[in-house]
């Protein structure tokens, strides 16, 4: 229907517009900066995903730096950096990421519940050696 088709182009066009890796910083930034959220790796970790899931893995890049910027120590964020380098073909870029991944969560380990830790630690290898090979 044409209302479907009208809708559809509105999302596309704001997406477009809007989800960029620049935007989602400044608007989170505001809203963190005045108290009306706190971020965490997760949160970060979601929305550098929103823009991957949205075909936009170079935004996505974007997001997940700014995300390892505050929290440095976060073995996750290390691992979806490292597979949204994969999937634009930076292979180099994403060993590494995938490499630092295993190091903070082995650095991390004592702080971790052990289920958690071994389940991130098959993952992370399993992308290491994926690249490695």
């Amino acid at each position: 229907s044409i209302v479907e088709s009208c809708k559809d182009g509105i999302e596309s066009f704001i997406d477009y517009q809007f989800r960029t890796g620049k935007n989602i910083i400044r608007y989170y930034q505001s809203l963190q900066n005045n108290k009306l959220i706190d971020l965490n790796p997760d949160v970060v970790n979601d929305l550098a995903y929103q823009c991957f899931w949205n075909g936009k893995a170079e935004e996505a890049l974007v997001v997940i730096e700014w995300a390892i910027n505050m929290f440095p120590n976060d073995d996750n964020l290390y691992d979806s950096r490292g597979e949204f380098y994969e999937s634009v073909g930076k292979y180099e870029q994403a060993k590494n990421s995938y490499f630092l991944a295993l190091k903070k969560l082995k650095a991390n380990q004592e702080k971790m519940d052990k289920n958690q830790f071994e389940e991130r630690l098959k993952l992370f290898e399993k992308n290491y050696k994926r690249l490695n090979n």
